[in-house]
């Protein structure tokens, strides 16, 4: 079992106390099915909060509440690649087809073939499937489609995390250190 703890915050930077975190979704991540049950998510003190999750490699998008910045946040798995997608109000966004962009070995630029697929798993949260040679470095810019913020985003094999092509911190949409909002598994 592991527990993570995070912070909400407004949009300044200060704590918020007194929102209600609730789960949009949670999912494995090798199959894509729904959690059974939902981790409790729990309020430490002034605008820390955690959850206990159990060994299951899971992937979820947490509703921080409405004065929260940012309002939505993704949960990582570990073993697998995710993702989240947010229309240009910066709500998850579902249905979409994501493509590749470009896909290449890092070793010398040629292209990566097979392209690997992706899952929808919900509420806004996808998962990149495995690749073919899982010991081949591969990177890539995935291709939300227009309408989407990000519309691209940065694909390393060897990182097992997506980031935008361009700064967006506050979307919590890859990892970066939990004080601004991302919560990370581990």
């Amino acid at each position: 079992m592991a527990t993570q703890v995070f912070g909400i915050y407004d949009s300044a930077g200060n704590p918020l106390p007194s929102e209600s975190p609730t789960w949009l979704g949670a999912w494995e991540a090798a199959t894509g099915a729904a959690l059974a049950a939902n981790p409790t998510i729990t309020q430490l003190s002034s605008g820390l909060y955690k959850f206990t999750r159990d060994n299951t490699d899971m992937a979820g998008m947490i509703d921080m509440g409405a004065s929260a910045t940012p309002r939505h946040v993704l949960v990582r798995a570990m073993a697998y690649p995710v993702f989240a997608a947010f229309d240009l109000n910066f709500q998850p966004k579902t249905g979409l087809s994501p493509t590749w962009n470009t896909l290449v070995k890092v070793s010398d630029g040629s292209n990566y073939t097979p392209q690997m697929t992706f899952t929808e798993l919900g509420q806004g949260v996808y998962r990149v499937n495995a690749q073919a040679d899982p010991d081949e470095h591969v990177a890539g810019e995935i291709d939300l489609g227009s309408g989407h913020y990000p519309r691209y985003l940065i694909y390393d094999s060897e990182a097992i995390a997506i980031s935008p092509s361009r700064r967006l911190h506050a979307l919590g949409v890859f990892r970066i250190p939990r004080a601004t909002g991302v919560v990370r598994t581990s």
